[in-house]
């Protein structure tokens, strides 16, 4: 962005040229004022027009339309509904039987990737009875080959070490390694099971001592060496939470585990456990004890390979495997607050660390096999009047086993949402801008699906997509949640509002007044990630577990139509709210003439953003250099300061032309190029803070938001916060100037 120039020269331009005249004359520049200045530089071009005085704004918007109507496609859609005629429809037409039938549909096979080919076509078809003319399946080869497992061995044995000449060993415990769900599904007449894995873990049989990690960190492992207990040449047992399982492989290898098993200790379900008195699945609400959580385990983009192996188990499994361990080695009263919360006292579990006695070994054995597959999409278009110019709304739709909360509640919700938008269409309807819909495959292994799309499809794609708009988990708590952009916030709040609250306890209550507080998480998660990375703004949303909501057996066989008819949303009414939610939002972002973001939101985030990672730099040491490095956040603070009032301005002017159109008929043909030329600096503002990837692979890198999950949040600025965690100030140096030349 800066090649060919002096950046301290450049930037004092185009600071002069967006600021008032009187800007910066009373107020002093911090020291390295050039690190300040050109942080977010790409988002203040954005702004440069902004500089017009509001007084000047009508007049100046009359001399802009002709060539640009003509080339653009761009002339006032003869509409046949208002705005409240659009909504009433959107908020009347899903339907909470037709949600059911879409999801057991769904669920009733095997759906992994690679194996939702009779998916895929059954969801084109629907969409084409629902309106949607332009739809195809696409097929993407995975450029990885696929590991399943063909066999899997977790024993507890014990092994005499006095005994020279014979070999054999005792079996004290075998685990099942199966969960035991009877559900049948009454599509298919099938128990629907697979196999306790993470994706791409590497194939290895080993036998060896084992200890109890508590959750697999770094500081577990710093805590287990300041009380001399060594970890290497042993296997590692884990409870799942706080990391990602790849982070997790990756601390263990790196210490010389030699193998791991982690399982979903109760401590991960909050206040709804058996302790607490809770009846487990499929009796009551806590979880059911062979419930197993299957998660992406091996980070493939990652210049450390992972060679150790690795199963998850569920907490019924690890519990003879712990109970060996009681009385030996420190208990988490003995390593720190950091090491307790677990919750299977009841069941016998003291958490000691171990390592296991002399003898008494684990054989943890994973056999996989890999087989080349392609990722199947589905990829529907209602075009609208602005062709070049698209909203898109995604879902996938492959599952680890069932799937009926993730990702299949989301798949359902996305067929009602399609259907809505295409009684609105048969009525005669054109939106404004396209409307575009995917059914992504391969999420569950690598987010294989979107991302072969998206990177297929993206020097398009960056030009044109207003936005990602994902639901995957629309119905499993009465939470309502969303992980977008800040410029999201506005349109989120609104249509949140609108939407009455399956669980209302007053007339009228909405799930903006009921379910939210209206606190947006940071953007990522889902197939949201690959947009994120690449500086499409995006929004994932939907309803997770309250604190005394049911348990939601995640990636488990117990992710069923029956626990959802149980439990997870009964009635079906939090499907029907996703599906008003998420096609509300769509319809906004697509009729509205002027994309109703707001910036003063991504702005007033940054600060705050910027905040949580003063206060994590309050908890440490005042020293924040070494002997070649230092770093402060002075200029970073000082950038974000300059960039809110150009954000406010901007949605001033925004908001004024909003009002403009909204009083005068004509105002569309008269204004079109300046309305082009302010969607496109919204639809775009994410992309400044995108660079390129130095890691294998390559690709783009968001330097403010981080790789989030469904149940784990990435902190914003990711590397440099994981930098001042680590108190090294050197790559904490380099993060900021890379944030600083985003």
């Amino acid at each position: 962005m800066l090649e060919g120039k002096d950046p301290e020269m450049k930037t004092r331009s185009v600071m002069k040229s967006l600021l008032p005249n009187n800007a910066g004359a009373t107020r002093k520049r911090p020291q390295k004022q050039w690190t300040a200045a050109i942080l977010l530089i790409g988002a203040l071009l954005l702004f440069g027009y902004t500089t017009l005085p509001d007084a000047a704004l009508t007049s100046s918007l009359r001399n802009h339309f002709g060539h640009w109507q003509k080339t653009l496609g761009f002339s006032e859609p003869q509409q046949h509904f208002t705005s409240k005629d659009l909504q009433q429809i959107i908020l009347t037409v899903p339907d909470s039987k037709k949600a059911r039938e879409w999801n057991l549909y769904y669920t009733s096979e095997p759906h992994y990737l690679g194996q939702g080919e009779q998916q895929a076509v059954w969801t084109q078809q629907k969409w084409r009875e629902f309106g949607v003319k332009n739809i195809s399946i696409e097929y993407f080869p995975v450029p990885i080959p696929v590991p399943t497992p063909i066999y899997q061995r977790i024993a507890l044995l014990r092994r005499d070490t006095d005994n020279k000449k014979d070999t054999s060993d005792t079996e004290l415990y075998v685990a099942l390694l199966r969960e035991n769900s009877q559900y049948v599904n009454p599509v298919s007449s099938k128990i629907i099971s697979t196999p306790q894995y993470a994706a791409y873990a590497p194939s290895g049989n080993v036998t060896a001592q084992y200890m109890y990690v508590n959750f697999g960190r770094d500081c577990d492992y710093d805590d287990l060496q300041r009380a001399s207990i060594g970890v290497e040449g042993k296997i590692a047992i884990r409870k799942q939470g706080v990391i990602s399982g790849s982070t997790a492989l990756m601390v263990a290898q790196k210490r010389g585990v030699v193998g791991v098993i982690w399982y979903p200790d109760p401590q991960f379900d909050g206040e709804v456990t058996e302790s607490h008195g809770y009846v487990p699945y499929p009796e009551g609400p806590a979880r059911a004890p062979d419930s197993v959580l299957r998660r992406a385990g091996v980070k493939l983009d990652s210049l450390y390979q992972i060679t150790l192996p690795v199963i998850p188990i569920s907490f019924s499994e690890a519990v003879p495997l712990l109970q060996a361990l009681n009385d030996y080695g420190p208990k988490p009263s003995d390593l720190g607050e950091g090491w307790g919360g677990g919750q299977l006292e009841y069941r016998g579990v003291q958490y000691n660390t171990g390592p296991s006695p002399d003898g008494v070994v684990i054989n943890l054995v994973n056999h996989m096999e890999s087989k080349n597959v392609s990722a199947i999409d589905v990829i529907g278009t209602i075009k609208g009047t602005i062709e070049n110019e698209v909203v898109i709304l995604g879902n996938h739709r492959d599952a680890w086993v069932v799937g009926a909360g993730d990702p299949n509640s989301g798949s359902a919700v996305l067929n009602e949402v399609i259907r809505s938008l295409g009684v609105v269409v048969k009525r005669g309807w054109k939106p404004r801008r396209t409307l575009m819909f995917a059914s992504w495959d391969g999420h569950e292994s690598r987010v294989w699906g979107s991302q072969l799309w998206l990177h297929a499809n993206l020097p398009l794609h960056l030009n044109t997509t207003v936005a990602y708009l994902e639901v995957i988990t629309a119905a499993t708590g009465s939470e309502f949640y969303t992980k977008a952009s800040p410029l999201l916030q506005d349109v989120i709040r609104d249509t949140t509002a609108q939407v009455l609250s399956p669980n209302r306890t007053q007339p009228g209550q909405s799930v903006r007044h009921n379910n939210w507080d209206g606190h947006l998480e940071s953007e990522g998660g889902g197939d949201c990630i690959y947009f994120v990375m690449d500086g499409i703004t995006s929004m994932n949303a939907g309803f997770r577990p309250g604190p005394t909501d049911p348990v939601f057996h995640w990636h488990s066989d117990f992710d069923t139509v029956e626990w959802m008819d149980k439990f997870g949303d009964p009635t079906w009414g939090y499907h029907v709210a996703s599906a008003q939610i998420w096609a509300l939002t769509a319809a906004r972002l697509a009729d509205q003439p002027i994309l109703p973001f707001n910036v003063s939101a991504f702005a007033d985030a940054l600060g705050h953003y910027l905040r949580v990672l003063k206060d994590k730099l309050n908890e440490l040491p005042a020293e924040l250099s070494s002997p070649l490095c230092s770093f402060d956040l002075e200029p970073l603070g000082y950038a974000i300061t300059q960039l809110q009032p150009v954000a406010w301005r901007f949605d001033a002017h925004a908001a004024a032309l909003t009002e403009l159109l909204e009083s005068d008929n004509t105002a569309y043909q008269k204004h079109s190029h300046i309305i082009q030329e302010i969607n496109f600096k919204y639809r775009t503002f994410d992309q400044n803070f995108v660079h390129l990837n130095g890691e294998p692979g390559g690709g783009l890198k968001n330097v403010v938001f981080g790789r989030s999950t469904y149940r784990l949040n990435m902190p914003a600025f990711p590397d440099l916060t994981y930098a001042i965690e680590k108190k090294d100030w050197c790559e904490a140096e380099v993060s900021t100037r890379r944030i600083c030349t985003s």
